[in-house]
């Protein structure tokens, strides 16, 4: 099993991912969905992170995809990732 959090550059805790979609929700204007996270950016960042990637690696995977690259940029600025098995 792997497992992954981010780190809130600005308070050096793990931040909530629910409370990060609220965030991404407000910066990118779009309503918070209770059911999923916008654009699936937990499933892609979590995945990749589990696989040891980094923000450069899961922006070349979204190449081609505005809007998610500017989710990656947006957390790359706020949190660090890290994961462990």
């Amino acid at each position: 099993m792997a497992f992954f959090q981010l780190i809130d550059k600005a308070t050096g805790e793990p931040a909530k991912f629910n409370e990060i979609d609220e965030k991404i929700c407000a910066a990118f204007h779009q309503p918070v969905d209770e059911d999923k996270y916008y654009l699936g950016w937990y499933d892609l960042v979590g995945l990749a992170f589990c696989l040891g990637k980094t923000w450069a690696n899961i922006r070349r995977v979204c190449a081609g995809d505005e809007k998610m690259i500017a989710v990656i940029n947006w957390l790359e600025g706020r949190y660090d990732g890290e994961a462990w098995r």
